[in-house]
């Protein structure tokens, strides 16, 4: 279960017999955490060079969550054939992509701090003269 303000790794196993319902493995950014625009732009220098994954600012408006702003699409029709299900590739498949953000982690990170650095408030700016405290006597 992800925290309120947890940025997670999600992985979504959607029922294969939805239309047009795929598996997925997400970064998930919750809504509520201010720096969320700002860290969503700056995902796209990390975002993997593949057919399957998804940058949120690459697709259509309302087409993916916001909070998912990147992912990897696990397509059920890859690992079916005529003699069945391949359950054991299908899940080394999600393990592998786990695997992949997992390698981005020190980036994530990077850029989350940024985001965080830049969405902060800057400290009040002091006047040109310094009020100074007398030391109290002992």
């Amino acid at each position: 279960m992800r925290g309120k303000d947890a940025i997670a790794i999600s992985v979504y196993l959607a029922s294969p017999t939805e239309e047009d319902r795929d598996a997925s493995v997400n970064l998930y950014v919750p809504s509520s955490w201010k720096p969320r625009k700002r860290f969503t732009e700056s995902l796209r220098l990390i975002v993997p060079k593949d057919k399957n994954w998804e940058y949120i600012l690459d697709s259509e408006p309302d087409e993916v969550n916001p909070e998912f702003p990147i992912g990897k699409w696990i397509r059920y029709d890859d690992y079916a054939d005529s003699t069945g299900f391949n359950t054991a590739t299908f899940f080394q498949a999600i393990t592998d992509t786990v695997g992949q953000f997992l390698q981005l982690e020190t980036e994530i990170d990077r850029l989350l701090e940024q985001a965080k650095a830049k969405s902060a408030p800057s400290p009040p700016k002091r006047s040109g003269s310094r009020a100074h405290r007398q030391r109290k006597p002992r």
